[in-house]
């Protein structure tokens, strides 16, 4: 086992390590007890089968092994690795357990690089799930481990988190000459990419400026590992520029893993949103539909509520009743009654609307009754709704 197949492992790497690997070990069934590197690419390799448990086996296999053998950065990017493989699977329990863990190995153990990568990891999750002030707290702690410069792999947290809280200074700080930099001429891709998603995210208002709209064509044109960071490509689609929106999809289309969990959720999302930009709004609403549904039932709230959103902001633009006139719901009625045909919960859709899930309910029953329903399964009906 190289150090090459190590590395490119750690790095998410996975094509390099294709081209490397022993072709026997492609069958997936040849795997034994080995060494703590042994272990790691063994449960690399597990999840291109989509055997999760069998990759989660290996990576704590892995992860026991460094230790044992005093190989304490490879025993907390064994971690990592299994946190981030865990999240596109949809295990987002296992994938917040292995992060913290990693987390805490390297810091026990003071390995720098890898305490950035874990906390990294981990504060993604953290923001995923809605949990601003964990993701907060983890990037805070990123930024005391390395005070030279804002710690890359964690500038998209970082301007989301400013961005949440409306910290103009710290939103500054995130994509200041450090991330521009990063983005513009670092020879190591994952930190590229993470430093152009947060310029993507920080021009939100006003649109990307030439650094931005360089970087990113850089990163597209030399990514060849697109699973490694799939909020990318959902921020690309919504900020970048169309065709370079377009060319992005298409590349995370073809991205080792496509169909796991997490992946085809971002996925709907981005299309909803290169739907929405090109004006193909019944395409927005069936995949942001899509989209709300995948990352609700992960748990990852953040991504559902940006999904809903574009929902909203589609159905107060004139998505009717079918053969019914405008005025038989309110706007509010045809916003809420369209998320539960999207399959939101109450609670979703409080979060959403921003108003209290009491009102939810007041605003169901008054669907219902205005409709002649019985009950909230018959809104869900595609018929009772236009697909617009």
């Amino acid at each position: 086992m190289s150090e090459d197949q190590v590395a490119y492992a750690v790095r998410g790497e996975e094509r390099a390590l294709a081209a490397r690997v022993a072709p026997n070990l492609l069958r997936f069934n040849a795997f034994a007890d080995g060494s703590g590197e042994e272990d790691l690419i063994a449960a690399v390799l597990l999840t291109w089968s989509g055997d999760a448990s069998g990759a989660y086996e290996f990576f704590r296999r892995a992860s026991a092994g460094a230790l044992t053998d005093r190989r304490f950065d490879l025993a907390a990017a064994a971690l990592e690795r299994l946190a981030h493989h865990a999240l596109l699977f949809g295990d987002v329990a296992v994938a917040t357990e292995a992060a913290g863990d990693a987390v805490s190995v390297a810091s026990e153990h003071r390995v720098a690089q890898q305490m950035l990568e874990a906390v990294a990891t981990a504060a993604r999750i953290a923001f995923a799930t809605g949990d601003v002030p964990a993701a907060d707290e983890l990037v805070r702690k990123a930024h005391f481990h390395d005070v030279a410069r804002p710690p890359i792999a964690c500038a998209p947290v970082g301007v989301g988190v400013a961005l949440e809280r409306g910290d103009a200074a710290s939103l500054r700080r995130w994509s200041g000459a450090p991330v521009i930099d990063a983005a513009l001429h670092s020879p190591r891709m994952n930190e590229a990419v993470a430093a152009t998603a947060a310029l993507l995210m920080a021009s939100a208002q006003n649109g990307p400026d030439e650094n931005t709209a360089i970087a990113l064509r850089r990163v597209l044109l030399a990514m060849t590992d697109a699973q490694n960071l799939p909020e990318f490509f959902t921020v690309a689609a919504r900020y970048g520029d169309v065709d370079e929106a377009r060319y992005a999809l298409r590349l995370f289309e073809g991205c080792i893993g496509s169909e796991r969990s997490y992946l085809r959720a971002h996925r709907f999302l981005a299309r909803a949103y290169l739907s929405f930009r090109t004006a193909q709004y019944a395409l927005c609403t069936e995949n942001a539909g899509d989209a709300a549904r995948a990352f609700s039932a992960m748990g990852l709230r953040r991504y559902a509520d940006d999904a809903m959103a574009l929902l909203v902001h589609h159905t107060g633009n004139g998505e009717q009743l079918r053969g019914r006139p405008r005025s038989t719901l309110t706007q509010r009625e045809e916003q809420i009654a369209n998320l539960i045909r999207r399959g939101a919960r109450n609670r979703e859709i409080a979060s959403t609307l921003q108003i209290s899930e009491h009102t939810v309910e007041r605003h169901v029953s008054s669907i219902l009754g205005r409709l002649g329903l019985r009950s909230r399964w018959q809104v869900a009906d595609a018929r009772a709704l236009s697909e617009d």
